[in-house]
């Protein structure tokens, strides 16, 4: 999604939460470094949020979480897409 512009087309803000071992190097090498938060020992976001390895979550501006899946399941890109598309399209609280 990211080489195609997927993400981009998708109008969505992508923020990326680096974690652990993961750090800034890491998130740079793997171009993961724009928008990045660092959460070192994963209290302020990555324990609260169930994130994993390479987790993917859909956020509604009220903070409920309308996607959580992983880009390495079958389907992904499809479960993403169709979550940002819904979430585009409900009017704004």
């Amino acid at each position: 999604l990211q080489e195609s512009n997927g993400l981009e087309a998708l109008q969505l803000p992508v923020v990326n939460i680096a974690f652990g071992g993961a750090g800034l190097d890491w998130a740079a090498s793997h171009k993961l470094d724009e928008r990045l938060v660092y959460d070192p020992a994963g209290k302020a976001l990555v324990r609260p949020l169930g994130i994993g390895s390479f987790t993917t979550i859909i956020m509604d501006e009220l903070g409920y979480i309308r996607l959580k899946d992983r880009p390495d399941q079958a389907g992904f890109e499809h479960r993403l897409v169709g979550a940002a598309r819904t979430l585009l399209s409900q009017p704004k609280k």
